[in-house]
């Protein structure tokens, strides 16, 4: 059986038998259709890689666009911790390390458990939504080292975001939070007439 996986070496092997034929069987010839079938394959392969890589593409965004929301929410939620540590004598440093600390547990447990979850959610909800050529008994649904390696590379994408944040709110003091408590900044106006909601409707 051939797979997208052992294509190319398929079609490196014919072309290796092709030689080796002609060294032990001289002015041999050797006709196959086998490398044109591989090669459409190959081709409807790549096509049919488009609509994934726009899915994922438009899923990355969206995951973008909402973890800066939550940024904000937490920056809001935790600047009177971090203004409390910075005039109670704590450094940059130790304030960041702190805020940073709290953030990689909750990080390090999503990339634990969000597989689990979405292992669950293919198997009882959208498993069911698909016909497959051959049936779903061809697709192997389980848990893999690949999985949690690519939740790894969003967690650590997400952690370099947030301590980043960490550091942004370890540098203000006390008479900063006090201030912008008292005289709030001005909604964005991507916030202000909803903007950002219309774009993700029309993404939708």
């Amino acid at each position: 059986s051939i797979s997208s996986k052992s294509a190319d070496e398929t079609k490196k092997s014919l072309d290796i038998l092709e030689q080796q034929l002609n060294k032990t069987f001289p002015r041999t010839l050797l006709f196959t259709r086998l490398g044109e079938v591989i090669e459409s394959y190959q081709r409807e392969l790549n096509l049919s890689k488009v609509p994934l890589f726009l899915f994922l593409s438009l899923v990355v965004v969206v995951i973008m666009y909402f973890l800066i929301l939550i940024l904000g929410i937490l920056g809001h939620a935790h600047s009177e911790t971090a203004n409390i540590f910075r005039s109670r004598g704590a450094n940059t440093l130790q304030v960041t390390s702190l805020l940073a600390v709290g953030e990689c547990l909750i990080v390090i447990s999503s990339v634990l458990i969000g597989p689990i979850i979405a292992l669950a959610i293919v198997k009882l909800f959208l498993v069911n939504t698909i016909n497959p050529y051959g049936g779903i008994e061809n697709i192997p649904i389980d848990l893999s080292l690949e999985v949690f390696l690519i939740g790894s590379i969003g967690g650590i994408l997400s952690t370099i975001v947030l301590i980043s944040s960490s550091f942004n709110l370890s540098k203000r003091d006390m008479v900063d939070f006090l201030r912008s408590r008292s005289r709030p900044p001005t909604v964005p106006l991507l916030h202000r007439y909803y903007l950002d909601v219309l774009l993700i409707t029309l993404i939708a």
